[in-house]
């Protein structure tokens, strides 16, 4: 439980701190641990710096782009009308739980049509036992698809959604079906690029492309039935590692610039609240709800979020804070999809507190909820943030008639109708006050005297008002650290003393 006190202060000097009464206090579940994408900009609504990662740290060699498009052969450039297949282990250990097939298919659907210019022509569910056959489906189910394909000339691709489909299994997929063949690796790398403005993103993106190219070359050169030369090979290899070699470079870069820029800013003392949360689920709307930013348009779609933005905000305590926009996290995708955002993911210490945005009016929001802790849950996360998060149910207008949400929530909103938002605010306040070592203080000091204009440019002051006592005085209410609190003692009550 966090109980949060007003700072209860006197002195004999007439700039005195008075006595404040208790503030609320709630009871706040903590079991629900995530690390956010964050960084401490002061400037509103702007993607984190890169000025030291430029376009020629991202060049592709004319190589590397022929690799790559022998890899993804039939997959760039292209649009597509797509043949959804969404694979489920009936049971045993890897069965998927807190879930059905019906919301796995139409999240794989979901992601087909976040590619401009692709759609889905047809879908279907087939049960399997595993994903290690060759065919990755029985005999008796890999003939009928392979009829429901060929039947329709209209089907120009086949998306399977498994994590990732190994080089020979696609290839005879796509012999079998006779059309490009993808899995949720290559779809969601697709929505990355499309989705990726700054150079910080289309590095991490291009970082992310690196294993599965990597696999496809080993998977070729195990490959002993193919005629393959081993200069070929050697080729293959030295393209990627110079690839490699030259995004680690630009990578290492960007962790110096990252660094620094942090060591500036964290003497600003901004409190950051970062926004997590499941793609799709309103983080960019609640964001704009809370700071009433023209300028964020969210999207109704999967990883509209890719640069990490923040937005300047402002708590009924008038205590100005910076929300933090981030990725959506996704199910079914292996773990070096993540891995390159790790660069980002090393701001999450200076985040303050987090607020993990739970779209309750997706049949499926059990599962997201549980992917979304599963996988933060595998960073190195410092306990302090822990022990700030604010679990919260979104899009509560939207749920169907007569459904209940039984989970408990520290608070149910909808960002879009603007219900809760208010009861929001005051759970972040309060709970920044607590993570931050911030008190809510009042103070006595002369009418527009220097202690008065110390305090309206140092600390948040939520509001004056006139000293019944004297009519040269003033009652601040303002907000402010222990080490703000300690320099107004030391520059307005002990100079004085020592004048005196």
């Amino acid at each position: 439980m966090f109980c949060f006190l007003r700072q209860a202060c006197r002195s004999v000097m007439c700039q005195s701190f008075v006595k404040t009464p208790r503030v609320q206090q709630f009871t706040l579940p903590m079991t629900y641990p995530l690390i956010p994408l964050v960084t401490r900009w002061i400037s509103t609504s702007k993607t984190m710096s890169s000025d030291n990662i430029s376009d020629d740290d991202l060049e592709e060699s004319k190589e590397f782009r022929d690799m790559f498009e022998d890899v993804n052969t039939g997959f760039l450039n292209t649009d597509h009308q797509v043949f959804v297949i969404q694979p489920f282990i009936k049971w045993g250990k890897k069965m998927k739980r807190n879930t059905t097939r019906e919301f796995m298919l139409a999240e794989s659907k979901a992601l087909v049509t976040s590619i401009q210019g692709w759609s889905v022509l047809d879908s279907t569910i087939v049960s399997v036992l595993s994903f290690d056959k060759k065919y990755v489906f029985g005999k008796g189910n890999l003939e009928l698809l392979k009829n429901q394909v060929r039947a329709n000339p209209r089907i120009s691709a086949v998306f399977v959604s498994v994590d990732v489909l190994k080089l020979h299994q696609q290839k005879a997929l796509q012999d079998i079906f006779q059309v490009p063949v993808f899995d949720r690796y290559m779809i969601v790398i697709q929505i990355f690029k499309a989705h990726a403005f700054s150079p910080e993103a289309r590095l991490q993106i291009s970082m992310a492309e690196l294993p599965y190219l990597w696999t496809r070359c080993r998977t070729i050169e195990d490959a002993t039935n193919m005629n393959i030369t081993k200069g070929f090979l050697e080729s293959k290899r030295m393209v990627l590692m110079e690839r490699e070699q030259k995004l680690k470079k630009a990578l290492n870069k960007l962790k110096s610039q990252r660094e620094l820029v942090r060591n500036n800013k964290q003497r600003q003392e901004f409190p950051v609240v970062a926004v997590v949360g499941y793609t799709n689920c309103g983080k960019t709307t609640l964001i704009k709800a809370l700071t009433e930013d023209a300028k964020l348009v969210p999207r109704n779609q999967l990883f509209a979020t890719l640069d990490v933005t923040t937005h300047e905000g402002i708590l009924p305590n008038k205590l100005k804070l910076l929300y933090v926009d981030t990725i959506g996290f996704i199910s079914s995708i292996p773990t070096t999809l993540i891995e390159p955002f790790k660069v980002t993911l090393e701001d999450a210490l200076l985040a303050d507190i987090i607020i993990h945005v739970v779209d309750i009016s997706n049949p499926d929001y059990l599962q997201q909820k549980e992917h979304v802790d599963a996988t933060l849950q595998q960073l190195e996360i410092d306990e302090k943030v822990l022990e700030h998060v604010l679990v919260v149910g979104n899009k509560m207008d939207a749920l169907p008639a007569g459904q209940r949400v039984t989970e408990q929530y520290d608070l149910l909103i909808s960002a879009k109708k603007g219900i809760g938002l208010i009861e929001l605010q005051e759970k972040i306040q309060d709970i920044l006050l607590e993570a931050t070592g911030r008190k809510s203080v009042t103070m006595r000091v002369r009418n527009g005297g220097v202690e008065y204009q110390w305090l309206m440019k140092h600390t948040a002051v939520s509001s004056v008002r006139e000293d019944e006592n004297s009519a040269e005085h003033l009652l601040l209410d303002v907000v402010m650290t222990e080490a703000l609190l300690n320099k107004f003692k030391h520059e307005f009550i002990s100079s004085t003393r020592k004048r005196g």
